[in-house]
């Protein structure tokens, strides 16, 4: 089963979408529609299927801070206001311990209670970085990979969102996470003389054949597309 993105032409580089299940990273520098590109694949999905559920974690903005910049870009939320929880990144750190290990039982907690209680088909965490300082890791290498292990054994289809530098990017910058994932689409700004151009990149992809290309990502009112060359 694939979840898909709802731009045509990635889909089909994906054949037919992103894996279901999976735990994918997004990373990217400011500016290159992270958060957007999540929820546009969120917005999309329940829009076309009136049985899923999806739920956003915010560990930067606020929930109606969330809402007012995605309605700005021109998805109608209204439409999919009963069936997606924004769940604040405040409520969370309230029942994290320091204790090495336990903030991450403390932050899976809400969100399995919620995939009982109504169901979850995605989930975004907005972003890892947030919730590493949040959670003043001790040992983070055993730590991210029981983080990683409880997000896959949710069984949501999972965008964690990463903030890289500009330019190339480097994969020591996320030693575990690149390892831990399932998948890893790669949101990148270039100059171009004096202009400034998106690019997408799926840097892998478990169980999808894809192309190790980079295309240019156009936006515009509410839609993504891509260029294939």
């Amino acid at each position: 089963m694939r979840l898909k993105t709802h731009i045509e032409d990635l889909d089909d580089l994906l054949g037919g979408g992103i894996p279901a299940g999976h735990v994918v990273l997004v990373i990217g520098p400011p500016g290159s529609l992270k958060s957007t590109f999540v929820f546009h694949v969120i917005h999309s999905n329940l829009v076309h299927d009136a049985d899923m559920r999806a739920a956003y974690v915010t560990l930067e903005q606020d929930g109606v801070s969330i809402i007012e910049q995605m309605s700005a870009l021109g998805y109608d939320v209204s439409r999919i206001k009963d069936r997606f929880r924004i769940v604040d990144w405040s409520a969370l750190k309230r029942g994290m311990s320091e204790r090495t290990g336990e903030w991450i039982d403390a932050f899976i907690r809400p969100l399995r209670q919620l995939k009982e209680d109504v169901g979850l088909d995605i989930l975004a965490v907005d972003s890892l970085e947030a919730l590493y300082s949040v959670a003043d890791m001790r040992n983070p290498r055993a730590e991210k990979y029981i983080l990683f292990s409880r997000l896959k054994e949710l069984g949501a289809t999972t965008f964690c969102i990463s903030e890289s530098r500009y330019g190339d990017l480097s994969a020591a910058d996320f030693r575990e996470e690149c390892f831990l994932s399932d998948g890893i689409v790669h949101l990148s700004i270039e100059r171009i003389g004096r202009a400034m151009g998106r690019y997408i990149g799926i840097l892998k992809m478990r169980q999808v054949n894809h192309p190790m290309e980079y295309y240019p990502l156009l936006y515009s009112d509410g839609k993504f597309s891509i260029v294939r060359r």
